[in-house]
This record gives structure tokens, sequence and C-alpha cells, in this order.
């Protein structure tokens, strides 16, 4: 009778029925993962695909799922794993635990640390500052340990592990939230699915047929040997989804005005020091804390004044202007890359151009990985056959159509205002630019424009011997009756 209502029942959209003990209530009911429900995991993704709204208390959720899954399951497949329930709710924890550090429109605050503190905000880091304190109060494992002689500090190493070791890890449960070597892992699973999902795609990877069929060799998560071209269909939908849905014009031109709003409020209210460095206060830190901005009575403040008025304008779709976007080619550096920036692009405007002033400007420069870094990602797997041998697995092995090239670095250049002159001059700068180093580059052209460029394609439409035809209607019609009379002459 004692194991009746020791298990809850969650509905999610993607995994259906998640049935989760009550022991992890205490963690899911707690204040630092119930903020998570008022913080959005794709915050500017919304100004663009409206149904894109889950939350990151929807991602931790199906994380700790999916983790406390793998774990079981490669329990159940390996016993001399010696898998015990103690590392099976760490893992899981893991899971749940892992947005704990998450702050509103990531992406846009990630903008402003870097460039005021020249690191990068590390949201794991500080997701383990808070599991210490959550776990000071509630504990690791006070009711599911099937051995009480386990050392509660050999768990609290595998979590700060996870969230704090760089390296690659040494463990294999260490890399089933976060795996950095492969980018293979619980924490990527859960994401794919739930953009996908909200993005309105069909399904176009399935992360079963990795995590059904791994095995721990020698400390590694292998997988099978034919399921090689399964990992690039994985590593190809994460880079699909980056392109077309992450990266996309509108959304990055809100985060980088979001971005100025930051910089705005921190003027006012050192946000580094008052609210990610005090945890009492970081709790409070929701997507609120920017949307209240615009309800801010402090207008005598001209800081906040600026503020409002970005969130105004975003409000009204007055947004930055994207200006064009430049791909580098094989011949340009990281250096290059990393050293492109507003004077680099003035440094090659034409002199004859209208005068732009650097803060009229923001640059946003990108990597997208295929796998994890320049290399073909099957170098950092291990695969093992029917014999349960392992081995690598090269690119020509697999198919001969897969890329040859593994990241794309791509310098993306908007304007603060709609000024067609200023326009111009900096995608002139950027054609410039390009002819230097032989890159690519994709101008914006403004709807403005390109009605008018439609309409003087139809008002001279050409088609054969320079006819020229007032609009698509007289062309058909000349067609239409072309065709009659050749049926005519057929009959």
């Amino acid at each position: 009778m004692n194991s009746i209502n020791k298990f809850k029942n969650i509905t999610d959209y993607i995994y259906g029925l998640m049935t989760i003990p009550n022991y992890y209530f205490k963690f899911i009911d707690s204040i630092h993962v119930q903020r998570l429900r008022n913080i959005r995991q794709l915050p500017t993704a919304q100004y663009v695909f409206p149904s894109v709204n889950h939350s990151c208390f929807e991602h931790s959720l199906g994380t700790y799922f999916l983790s406390n899954k793998f774990i079981t399951d490669l329990k159940n497949r390996q016993t001399d794993l010696e898998i015990n329930q103690t590392l099976i709710n760490t893992i899981s924890l893991c899971g749940l635990f892992n947005n704990l550090g998450a702050v509103p429109f990531l992406n846009s605050f990630k903008n402003f640390y870097k460039e005021k503190y020249n690191i990068e905000y590390d949201y794991k880091s500080k997701a383990y500052e808070i599991i210490l304190n959550l776990l000071e109060s509630k504990g690791i494992d006070p009711e599911c340990t099937t051995n009480k002689n386990d050392n509660e500090n050999f768990y609290l190493n595998i979590i700060k592990n996870i969230f704090t070791k760089k390296n690659n890890y040494l463990k294999f449960y260490e890399k089933i939230v976060f795996n950095p070597k492969t980018k293979i892992d619980c924490e990527s699973f859960d994401n794919l699915n739930r953009d996908i999902y909200k993005y309105g795609l069909n399904s176009i990877f399935d992360q079963n047929i990795l995590m059904n069929s791994s095995l721990v060799i020698n400390d590694e998560i292998c997988y099978r040997y034919h399921d090689a071209f399964s990992v690039y269909d994985y590593y190809n939908a994460k880079y699909t989804i980056a392109t077309k849905f992450y990266y996309h014009r509108i959304s990055t031109a809100v985060e980088l005005m979001i971005t100025d709003v930051f910089k705005y409020i921190d003027l006012v209210n050192n946000i580094k020091e008052n609210i990610i460095d005090n945890n009492d206060k970081f709790i409070y830190f929701l997507d609120s804390f920017i949307h209240n901005i615009k309800n801010s009575n402090k207008d005598n403040n001209r800081n906040i004044k600026k503020a409002k008025l970005i969130l105004d304008n975003i409000d009204k779709r007055n947004l930055y202007t994207f200006v064009g976007e430049y791909y580098l080619s094989n011949k340009e550096s990281e250096n290059d890359f990393d050293n492109f920036n507003i004077n680099t692009l003035l440094g090659n405007k034409n002199k004859n151009d209208v005068e732009i002033k650097p803060e009229e400007i923001r640059i946003k420069k990108d990597i997208i990985y295929l796998g994890v870094d320049d290399d073909d990602p099957l170098l950092n797997i291990t695969f093992y056959d029917n014999n349960f041998n392992i081995s690598k697995r090269k690119r020509e092995e697999v198919s001969k159509l897969l890329p040859n090239r593994y990241k794309s670095k791509i310098i993306r250049v908007f304007l603060t205002n709609k000024d067609k002159k200023k326009i111009e001059a900096v995608q002139n700068a950027l054609n410039n630019y390009k002819k230097k180093y032989k890159g690519y580059t994709h101008l914006y052209k403004s709807e403005q424009k390109m009605n008018n460029d439609e309409e003087g394609y139809i008002s001279n439409f050409n088609i054969g011997n320079d006819n020229k035809f007032k609009g698509y209607n007289d062309y058909f019609k000349n067609v239409i009756n072309k065709d009659k009379n050749k049926n005519t002459k057929n009959i």
C-alpha cells in the first residue's frame, strides 16, 4: 500500500503522458524551476512565428524525461554498468535543472553581456550555483537511494562536472544531459523536438533511433554502425532549423533591439551586480522584466525613455532595417571574422556616399556548425558493429553526397533607421568588402523596392521577337488565341 500515490502524470505535447515520481516534485515545485514558466525558450522568434511560444519550463521537463529514459534504458540493456537509483535520480535532476541559469531574452542578454564585460554569460555555471542552493535545502536523494551508504559528495561532483567542466567528460553518464564532444544529448534532443513542433514542421528526426540502440563501451556512448546516416540526419535537422528559423532576419532585428534595451536599463540599474550576482533577485528576472519597462514611471530618466521607445517600436513593427549579409569565403581566417566591426564596414564605404554614424549600425556575427566544430561530426563519434567491435566511420563510407564543409560564418548588418541613402551606402560598403575577400553577399531589398521592380517587370514583359505587352493579362490572351488557331488548323 505504501506504493500508492508515488507518481504523478503530466501530459506533454511531444512525449504524451510523462509519469514522474513524487520525489522530483519537491524540485519541480520549487520557485527556481517554476520561474522558468515565465521565460520563453525562443522569445524573439514569436515576432515572426506566432506559435513558437514554449517556455523554458516545458523544455526542462522534456529534458528530464529524456534523461531519465536514456539512463534507465542503459541500465536495463547493460546490467554490468551498475547504474543505481541514485545515479538515475542525479542525471534526471540535471536534466530538469539544465535551464536554471536561463535569463529573459537569452541571446539579447548574451550580446549585451559580451559587449559590456567581454566575457560570455555562462548560464550553465549560473545554473550550478542555483542547484547548490536548491540541494542544500532539499538534499539530493533522501527517499530514493537504494544504497544508503552512497557517498553524497560523489553525486554532487557529477553535477558539478556536468554543469561546469569545459573539457570532454570522462564518464558516460556525465554526457547524457550535455555532451560537449558530440552535441548528441538529451538537452539538444528536446530542443530540436520542441522547436520543430512549434515551427509547425513535420518531424525530421527521431531521437529514439539513436537512444534505443546506444551502448556504453569503454565508458563511451556508442551507436550502431548502420546508424551513421541517422547521425547526419540529426545534425542536418539542427542546421536546417538554425538557418531557416533561429537566424531569421526579423527575429534577429528584434534580438538586437532588446540588446539595446538591456544597455539602457543597465545604465540605470546595474544588471550584473543587482540581479545576476544576487540570487534573491535573480529568481524574479523574467520576461516581464523587459515588458514592464513599458509601464515604468521613470519618464524623467532619459535612458528609460530610450528603452521605452525601442519597445514601442517593436510593438509597432518599426524594426531595425536589415541591410544585408556577408558569407565568408574559404580564404578568410578566423581573425578576419573576429575583427570585422563597424569601423571595418565604414572603412569600405564609398567617398561620395552619405555619411553614417557608427551608432546607427548594428552588426551580428554568427557561426552555424553542422556538428560541433570545423571537422566532420563523425570524427567525434564511436560506432559498434554486430560483434560489438568499435570503430570510427568515414564520411565517404556513409554517402558520397555529404558536405565537405561543416560550418558557415555569417556577418549581418542592420541600420537603426530606414533612410534609403544610408541603406544604399552600407550596402555599397558591404559589396566593397566582398570584392576584397571574394565572399558572398546577399543585399536586402525593401518591400517597396521589390514592388516597384515587379511593376516594372510586368509593364515591360518581353516574349518572342521583342513583342512587349502591357501586362500579364494581354500576354495570356495572346497565348490563348494562338492555341485556338492551332486547334482550328488541326481540325
